[in-house]
């Protein structure tokens, strides 16, 4: 069993009231993101340039050619991503992107490296994305190990060509040029960029909706792997697929593993028998022997556009989840929501309630609805759905 190439994303998602609030901050440098108007005038805005080929910093969070990648279509009840309306955008929660400008310093084993901030009318996210790939091939172990470096043992160097980019004027990179970092270090610094962007320079930390980030793995291309024969329990297979999804290697001693339905999180109608979408609390592996064994461009693509879905769809369940539960918290210790933190409770709720329960309006998946539970937000969720007037999920 030889794998060539895999894709591995991160996200850390910081929540934030402060835009939504009657009175904004003065200094806020993203004010439009907490009034629908402003906010809908300039998703349009950014469409527009997207469609005419003049994109401007602050994007959709899709690219103009987005074939395969169907998230935020499903997402938005039908609607293809180009014809997105601003107010369809805010009604939708939909946030908006920018490419974070660093440049990764070369290295053999990774290539076309993402850096991406996400602005939302309630928070922001910082998204790393890297492509592994070993032309003479590795054991999966071996790549599992190049996974583990990569998430915790790797120092990266990056330069900052922010003072380039009009969008990132006046924003330092917080670490001195050249200064190795390691994963968690370019998140902390992703979020100050991202913060300081929204909220000016004195704007405050949000609540991180969960300390450790959110995974996404994808074995793109491989060899050597029988697709009629289904991964066995406890088998060299899952022991890999649960070691990338919670970051911990197995020990030799510890409890035999069980491929049930704890941890196959549901497949398409395509999918083959050795097929497996893995989950665990704050990960998902995409194991797909019976597309990854191939040279074909057209499905190695669609691998990489299953991966961006799992990763968006992960993304825009966690956001909502975290304001789901800064609103209830509020309430909680008596204070009340201003009417646009009202408003996005509405849109909050009833979104995160079509993700749970597969509607056909939604991208349908069940891994936003296993993400819910295993994360324990289905009560803050639940809280903020009967706030609003909602039936609790189901």
């Amino acid at each position: 069993m030889q794998i060539n190439s895999f894709l591995l994303s991160f996200f850390w998602i910081e929540t934030h009231l402060e835009l939504l609030e009657s009175e904004q901050p003065k200094d806020a440098r993203m004010k439009f993101l907490g009034r629908p108007d402003a906010y809908a005038t300039e998703f349009k805005e950014a469409q527009y340039r997207l469609r005419v080929n003049d994109p401007s910093p602050l994007l959709p969070p899709w690219m103009p050619r987005t074939r395969g990648q169907h998230f935020w279509t499903y997402y938005c009840g039908g609607t293809t991503n180009t014809n997105v309306t601003g107010s369809m955008a805010w009604q939708k929660l939909v946030p908006f992107q920018a490419l974070l400008p660093l440049r990764l310093d070369a290295d053999a084993t990774l290539s076309l490296p993402r850096f991406e901030l996400f602005f939302y009318p309630y928070g922001i996210a910082v998204g790393i994305t890297l492509t592994w790939k070993d032309e003479s091939s590795q054991s999966l172990e071996n790549a599992l190990d190049a996974a583990f470096v990569m998430r915790f043992g790797r120092q990266y160097r990056v330069a900052w060509e922010g003072e380039e980019a009009d969008f990132f004027s006046g924003i330092a990179w917080p670490n001195e040029p050249g200064r190795p970092l390691s994963m968690i270090q370019l998140a902390e610094n992703g979020l100050n960029v991202a913060r300081t962007l929204a909220y000016g320079k004195e704007g405050a930390r949000g609540k991180i909706t969960k300390p450790d980030p959110f995974s996404v793995f994808t074995c793109l291309n491989g060899k050597d792997v029988d697709v009629s024969k289904a991964a066995e329990n406890n088998g060299n297979i899952q022991k890999c697929l649960h070691a990338v999804t919670n970051w911990q290697k197995i020990r030799e001693g510890a409890a035999d593993l069980v491929l049930d339905e704890e941890v196959k999180v549901g497949l398409g109608e395509e999918a083959g028998v050795a097929d497996i979408l893995y989950g665990q609390r704050r990960g998902r592996a995409i194991w797909y022997p019976s597309r990854f064994i191939t040279n074909d461009p057209n499905i190695l693509f669609g691998l990489q556009c299953y991966h961006r879905n799992i990763f968006s769809a992960s993304m825009q369940t966690e956001s909502l989840c975290g304001y789901a539960q800064a609103a209830v918290e509020r309430l909680q210790s008596g204070a009340d929501l201003s009417v646009y933190q009202r408003e996005v409770a509405s849109k909050a709720g009833g979104n995160l309630g079509l993700l749970f329960g597969g509607h056909p309006d939604t991208y349908r998946s069940l891994s936003p609805r296993r993400q819910i539970q295993d994360n324990d937000w289905v009560e803050a969720v639940n809280a903020l759905r009967t706030y609003r007037g909602m039936l609790p999920l189901h």
